[in-house]
C-alpha cells in the first residue's frame, strides 16, 4: 500500500493556490488592522507637522507652481518626496489653503478634528504602503508577513502621517530586487539580469528621498556583497556593478528630492547640522532615553508606552515577536544572511544614534519579523523532535516490557502446563 502524507498528496497547483490564498488573507488582515488604527489613533505631534507640509505642497501642485518645491524650506530637515506624495493624495479632497493647529489638535481623536478628511486621506497613503509591505514580506515568508501585519509598531507607523511606511516598502523592494540579481550572478552568471539591480537602485534612492535613516539597507547591501566577494561567493569583477548601483541610487535620490536641486551642498550641510543639534536639543534631553531604548520599543506593544492609543490596536503580539526573533537569530544567519546583516546594521544604527524616538525602530522591523519566523520554525522543530523522542522512548519501553513479560510467563509455567 502506498503511504503518502497529506502534503505529498496535494498537487503542486493546489499548493500554490493555497499559498496564494494564505498570502492574500495575511495582506487583508494587515491592511484591515491599519485601517482600523487609522480611524482611531489620536493625532500625533509629528503628524500635524507633516500634514501642514503636505497641504503646502498640495497648494503648489494645484497652482502648477512646481518650482516652489525647490525653494520652500518647510520641514527641510527631511527629504521632500514622501511629503509630496502626501500632498498629491490631498488632490482628492477639497482645496485647503492652510492647516491651522486648531484644525488638527494634538492628542485628539482624528474622528473629532476639523481636518479629519485631509488627515484620513494622508493616513490612508501610509495604510496602502503598509499593506503592500505586508504583501511583499508574505511572499518571502508568510509567517514573517503575519508578524509584520500584526506588530503594533508596524501598524502604528503604517497608519499614521509619518515618514516611515513608504520608505520601508521601498527598502524591502530594494532588498528583494538586489537578492534576485545576486542569486542570478551566483547560480546563472551567463543569464545575469541587470534590470533587477537597476530596480533595486531606484527603490533604494526613493527610500532615502523619503527619510535619510532608510539608507541603512544600502549599507546592508554593500556589506553583504563585499563580504560575498571576500568569501568568494560572488565574483570580484561584479564590484563595479555594485558601484554603479550606488551611483544610480544617489541619482534617483536627488531626482526625488527637488529641494536639493539648488544649493545642494549648503542645504545638505544645513540638514546635517540640524540633526547634530537636534540630538542635543532640549526635546531629546528631556526624555533622556538610555542607549538601549530601541530594544525596549521593540520588546513591547505600542499601547504599553502610550496609553491613549490602547483602543487602536486589536492584537498586541510584539513581546512574542521579539522573543521569537531572538531565538531565530542563528537560523536567520545561516538561511537568510542578508536579512541578518540588515537587522544587525539597523540595530547598530539605532543603538549608536542619540535620538531614540520609537518611529526610528521601523528600519529594523522587516528583518526582525523574518527572524521571528525563523524562531518559530526552530521552536516547532524543537517540539517536534522532543515529541518524536518521547514517542520512540515510550515505544521502546513498551517493547522491553512486552519481552520481559513473555520471558517471565515462560519461567512461571509448571511442567504440567505444557501437556496437551
Amino acid at each position: 500500500m502506498d503511504r503518502k502524507t497529506l502534503a505529498e498528496r496535494i498537487s503542486p497547483t493546489l499548493k500554490g493556490q493555497l499559498l496564494a490564498l494564505l498570502i492574500i488573507a495575511i495582506t487583508v488582515t494587515g491592511t484591515a488592522l491599519r485601517i482600523y488604527a487609522a480611524n482611531r489613533l489620536p493625532v500625533d505631534n509629528d503628524e500635524r507637522v507633516y500634514l501642514q507640509t503636505a497641504v503646502q505642497y498640495n497648494n503648489y501642485i494645484r497652482q502648477g507652481r512646481w518650482g516652489m518645491l525647490t525653494v520652500d524650506d518647510i520641514n527641510s530637515e527631511h527629504p521632500v518626496f514622501y511629503k509630496v506624495v502626501y500632498g498629491a493624495a490631498l488632490l482628492s479632497r477639497p482645496h485647503l489653503e492652510k492647516l491651522d493647529k486648531a484644525d488638527f489638535v494634538l492628542g485628539m481623536s482624528i474622528a473629532k478634528v476639523n481636518a479629519r478628511p485631509w488627515g484620513l486621506t494622508a493616513r490612508y497613503v501610509s495604510v496602502m504602503s503598509g499593506g503592500l509591505t505586508t504583501l511583499a514580506l508574505s511572499m518571502i515568508n508568510p509567517l514573517a508577513g503575519l508578524f509584520f501585519a500584526t506588530d503594533t509598531l508596524a501598524v502604528k507607523y503604517g497608519s499614521s502621517i509619518f515618514l516611515e511606511a513608504l520608505p520601508l516598502l521601498a527598502n524591502l523592494l530594494a532588498a528583494i530586487c538586489y537578492l534576485r540579481w545576486y542569486q542570478g550572478i551566483r547560480c546563472q552568471p551567463q543569464r545575469e539580469n541587470l534590470i533587477w539591480l537597476g530596480l533595486s537602485a531606484c527603490f533604494m534612492g526613493g527610500s532615502v528621498a523619503c527619510k535619510y535613516t532608510y539608507a541603512v539597507v544600502g549599507i546592508a547591501i554593500t556589506i553583504h556583497f563585499v563580504g560575498s566577494v571576500v568569501l568568494k561567493k560572488a565574483p570580484a569583477r561584479a564590484l563595479w556593478k555594485l558601484a554603479a548601483w550606488g551611483m544610480l541610487s544617489v541619482a534617483v535620490f536627488f531626482a526625488c528630492d527637488p529641494y536639493l536641486w539648488r544649493h545642494t551642498f549648503s542645504r545638505l550641510s544645513s540638514t546635517i547640522a540640524y540633526h547634530q543639534n537636534h540630538s542635543q536639543s532640549d526635546e531629546v534631553l528631556k526624555y533622556n532615553y538610555p542607549f538601549w531604548q530601541p530594544l525596549v520599543w521593540l520588546s513591547a506593544s505600542f499601547p504599553h508606552f502610550f496609553d491613549n492609543s490602547r483602543t487602536s490596536f486589536l492584537v498586541r503580539p510584539d513581546a512574542l515577536i521579539a522573543l521569537l526573533a531572538l531565538a531565530g537569530l542563528p537560523r536567520l544567519f545561516h538561511r537568510q544572511p542578508f536579512y541578518f546583516i540588515w537587522l544587525v546594521t539597523a540595530l547598530a544604527v539605532l543603538l549608536l544614534y542619540p535620538v531614540k524616538w520609537p518611529q526610528y525602530t521601523m528600519i529594523a522591523i522587516v528583518p526582525l519579523c523574518l527572524s521571528a519566523a525563523m524562531g518559530t520554525g526552530w521552536l516547532f522543530d524543537l517540539l517536534k523532535g522532543g515529541l518524536v523522542f518521547f514517542c520512540e522512548a515510550g515505544e521502546k519501553r513498551n517493547r522491553m516490557l512486552f519481552t520481559a513479560e513473555r520471558s517471565g510467563n515462560k519461567l512461571l509455567k509448571m511442567p504440567g502446563d505444557y501437556c496437551c
